[in-house]
């Protein structure tokens, strides 16, 4: 049993291609995304907004907050404030001042069915954005 295998000269090493994500490699190659693709802007490596920001978190709390400029999004579990921010700022334009991360724990909840009396409501992250006090974002 041999231990060790010779390589032929026939058998040559082959390049391996690079491992670039389709979005990075279109901004490499338009050297820009246009601005339709506005959801589809890479961020980072792997990212792009859709993946970072889910949606604006429309809460009570979250409107009262809207009036002095800090903005509440829901954003993936992944997301850290440097996606967040670079999305914020290709999505709505404004250069937020500060952003906090906070995880959303999961919660037992009682449901009203004959086998499982509790279930769990699913958890997640979610982004506090600050912006200046002339800036605003527009969420309808």
């Amino acid at each position: 049993m041999a231990l060790f295998r010779l390589k032929k000269d026939t058998e040559k090493e082959k390049p391996k291609p690079e491992k670039v994500s389709v979005l990075k490699r279109e901004a490499i190659e338009k050297k820009s995304v246009e601005v339709g693709d506005a959801l589809r802007a890479p961020l980072g490596y792997d990212k792009d907004i859709a993946s970072v920001l889910l949606h604006p978190r429309v809460t009570e709390k979250a409107t009262v907050e809207s009036e002095r400029g800090v903005y509440v999004f829901n954003v993936s579990p992944r997301a850290t404030k440097k996606n967040v921010k670079e999305a914020i700022e290709w999505l709505y334009k404004v250069s937020p001042r500060k952003i906090n991360i906070v995880s959303v724990p999961l919660k037992n909840v009682r449901v009203r069915d004959g086998r499982n009396l509790f279930g769990k409501k699913r958890g997640g992250k979610k982004a506090y954005v600050y912006v200046k006090k002339g800036d605003s974002i527009d969420i309808v």
